[in-house]
């Protein structure tokens, strides 16, 4: 594959987790899904202690994947723009940077949502106030 197959590659695998946060976070922030569940939406045993920790951490996380998505997939692409034309290397090297600080991103809102949870509701999910 020549570089240019390689950078177009790239710049659409760079794509989907962006995409992704963004359509999720959306989700979340929107109806969401309004019942606990083991296939969609923020899932940690904390969250699913009963509906109001459920509901918190999915509004919370939301709102760490939507508007970040926006920049995520905005600098994501202006980071490959300007690896055109450089060896495949360099572009492969590029791409796989962009795609794991993607998915660092995604692990690292576990950690504020978690916080978030604590300081909301005690051990057994009943809400501080």
């Amino acid at each position: 594959m020549d570089t240019l197959g390689i950078w177009i590659f790239m710049v659409i695998m760079a794509l989907p987790i962006p995409l992704i946060m963004i359509g999720v976070g959306k989700y979340m922030l929107g109806s969401g899904s309004e019942e606990i569940n083991d296939w969609l939406g923020y899932r940690t045993s904390f969250s699913k202690k009963n509906k109001d920790t459920w509901a918190f951490a999915q509004k919370y996380y939301g709102r760490l994947l939507y508007k970040p998505g926006m920049f995520i997939l905005v600098g994501s692409i202006l980071t490959m723009i300007p690896v055109f034309g450089m060896s495949s290397d360099t572009i492969a090297v590029a791409g796989c940077v962009v795609e794991s600080v993607q998915a660092l991103y995604l692990l690292a809102g576990i950690i504020p949502t978690e916080r978030a949870l604590h300081k909301t509701f005690d051990k057994t999910g009943k809400r501080l106030d």
